[in-house]
């Protein structure tokens, strides 16, 4: 039905999230997991040459036991669970990252459905009517 002056227009659709920003954001997950596993693998192999020997406390050697460990313990996964572990650490510090910049680069958004924030006091104070 057409819209009418004194009738009430019909409500619009709202809109929200457009599909593609969820194929995106699907994807980068992956991304972001096999770079983290890359840099985690990089990471553990320069760490058992000593290369960070200044900057980790944990020894060389500690890191590789314990993954020799894993493996000896969990014959078919045991070499995976450090670097992954270690790879959900490194993520979780990246997708903290994209956070901080695509808020930023966002700005604030604000909806109709926001509280609304603290209103100024009124300036001439309470108007309390004495009793005679």
């Amino acid at each position: 039905m057409p819209y009418v002056g004194t009738l009430k227009k019909p409500e619009e659709k709202k809109k929200g999230l457009n599909p593609i920003w969820r194929g995106i954001g699907f994807i980068l997950l992956f991304i972001v997991f096999g770079g983290s596993y890359w840099a985690a693998t990089v990471f553990l192999a320069l760490n058992r040459q000593g290369a960070f020997r200044q900057y980790i406390p944990v020894p060389p050697s500690a890191m590789s036991a314990l993954q020799a460990q894993m493996a000896a313990k969990i014959p078919v996964l045991g070499a995976y669970i450090v670097p992954v572990g270690f790879a959900l650490v490194i993520s979780i510090f990246f997708f903290t990252f994209l956070t901080i910049v695509y808020g930023l680069l966002r700005g604030p958004v604000t909806d109709p459905r926001d509280v609304r924030g603290p209103s100024r006091k009124r300036s001439g104070g309470r108007k309390i009517r004495k009793c005679r």
